[in-house]
């Protein structure tokens, strides 16, 4: 399984460029799942008072909620990557976001002050708005 993050600032094209990632790596025949790290501290998949919650404070385990439209594995703890990464199977993983992860990335920026301080010896490729009116960036391919 080959591990990589689309990293950057919020509003960089981290979604647009992993989508369109996700989408190629797809139409060439590979199995490819993704992560998606969210950065807003009250984000939460289940609401506290909800009956799959009231499930959790009573086991204090792993809830599934099933619907008719798809079904959800809650954790209520944050998940470290190597844990999240156990429980897929693809050829590729695509993280959007976990731009410390030591994981070979894709850097989404707006400006060159913002690639500047985020590029580092494990970014290989440059993408998002900034990537929209440039070609280069040092030796790094322009997605």
């Amino acid at each position: 399984m080959k591990v990589f993050s689309v990293a950057g600032y919020h509003h960089t094209g981290k979604t647009t460029t992993t989508v369109a990632i996700i989408k190629e790596l797809k139409k060439r025949g590979y199995v490819v799942q993704s992560i998606k790290d969210i950065h807003a501290e009250n984000y939460q998949i289940d609401k506290e008072g909800s009956n799959s919650w009231q499930h959790w404070e009573a086991s204090n385990e792993r809830v599934i909620a099933r619907s008719f439209n798809g079904t959800n594995l809650i954790w209520h703890e944050r998940l470290s990557l190597n844990q999240m990464l156990d429980h897929l199977q693809a050829d590729y993983v695509v993280v959007e976001g976990m731009k410390t992860a030591f994981l070979p990335r894709i850097i989404c920026a707006e400006s060159e002050d913002q690639l500047e301080e985020l590029v580092d010896g494990k970014v290989f490729a440059i993408s998002g708005k900034w990537a929209n009116k440039h070609s280069k960036y040092k030796n790094l391919p322009v997605l």
